[in-house]
């Protein structure tokens, strides 16, 4: 599902894990830089209700990441 919706050009997702960063991503693309925080005690505490989330998976564009903490 994901990979039909990648762009015209594009055919590689890029997948992560890392709940200690700041993503940088293209999330509306031509519109502005998206900036994507996550915190490890963010997802501790809402990994239940994550869990039981109705939701679809969208790639978009990475710009940048940076670790911070």
């Amino acid at each position: 599902m994901v990979i039909e919706a990648l762009p015209e050009g594009r055919d590689v997702v890029l997948r992560g894990n890392n709940f200690d960063t700041t993503l940088t991503a293209d999330a509306v693309p031509g519109l502005s830089p998206c900036i994507i925080s996550f915190t490890e005690a963010g997802l501790r505490e809402n990994a239940e209700k994550f869990v039981h989330m109705d939701m679809v998976s969208q790639p978009f564009r990475p710009l940048g990441s940076a670790v911070i903490g």
